[in-house]
């Protein structure tokens, strides 16, 4: 059953990166992701974003440079 909906449309639509950083701060405690094995907050996600982030710019990867995802 859903108890809350965060309405995250603007007269610019956003970027998936621009929608959770926005649901991220606005309820960082609400459920964005649930499957059988877990439950993921906004919060939670937006938190692993920054630690991957950080590990990308550690390691000398900047806007533009192509990363591959496996």
């Amino acid at each position: 059953m859903i108890d809350r909906v965060i309405d995250l449309r603007t007269a610019c639509p956003l970027t998936a990166h621009e929608a959770l950083e926005r649901a991220a701060f606005l309820a960082p405690d609400v459920e964005a992701v649930v499957t059988a094995e877990e439950r993921l907050t906004y919060g939670e996600i937006a938190a692993e974003v920054e630690r991957i982030r950080g590990a990308l710019v550690a390691a000398g990867i900047g806007r533009g440079d192509r990363v591959g995802v496996c």
